[in-house]
């Protein structure tokens, strides 16, 4: 790709990222977006097809992001279980960025479910892995000792499906004190029940 269109893309994304905050996928058109740049109104489809390709494009954008954020703060980290909680810690907190800065389109969430799910199993799976490596990482240290290796990946799963709900409830109330309270309290016994 070259870099006029990688620009003109980005550019694009930057103007529906606005719209989307602002109104939700759903009432927002790919004409609106392109006249939102001062461009013709069939502008962005000559560079997307629809303005899902663009939501798309956006949220691996944050996502890629959160991840280059969530490695930078392991990355401080001398212990496994410090890089576990920075780990933890990161991603809630990422994804409570996300749900504030996008309240209408996460509204929109059930109606674009089948579009979205996907990419939300996509991003999950590498949470996962990510933690799964880590709780290796500390029974081959032996800095946890309660957990066998075969036992990782279900433990990873596990925490996945406990931080789903800790979304989840944030999502349909934006009470920040009520799920930073329980996600401490959960990442102080994950890692005790560990070590």
């Amino acid at each position: 790709m070259h870099i006029k269109e990688e620009q003109a893309k980005q550019e694009i994304l930057e103007a529906a990222k606005k719209l989307f905050q602002k109104y939700g996928i759903k009432k927002t058109t790919m004409e609106e977006i392109s006249e939102s740049m001062g461009k013709s109104n069939k502008y962005a489809y000559y560079y997307f097809k629809n303005k899902e390709e663009i939501f798309f494009d956006i949220a691996t954008q944050e996502v890629t992001h959160v991840a280059e954020k969530i490695e930078r703060a392991m990355e401080k980290e001398t212990t496994v279980a410090g890089k576990i909680r920075a780990f933890m810690q990161g991603r809630f907190h990422a994804m409570r960025e996300t749900i504030t800065l996008y309240p209408i389109t996460m509204s929109e969430m059930g109606a674009n479910w089948s579009t979205l799910s996907s990419f939300a199993v996509s991003v999950n799976e590498k949470f996962v892995t990510v933690l799964e490596m880590l709780l290796k990482e500390g029974v081959k240290t032996g800095e946890f000792k309660k957990i066998k290796l075969n036992e990782c990946r279900i433990m990873a799963e596990v925490y996945a499906d406990i931080m789903s709900g800790l979304d989840s409830q944030f999502a349909m109330t934006l009470k920040t004190y009520a799920v930073d309270a329980k996600l401490d309290i959960f990442i102080k016994n994950f890692i005790r029940g560990l070590e």
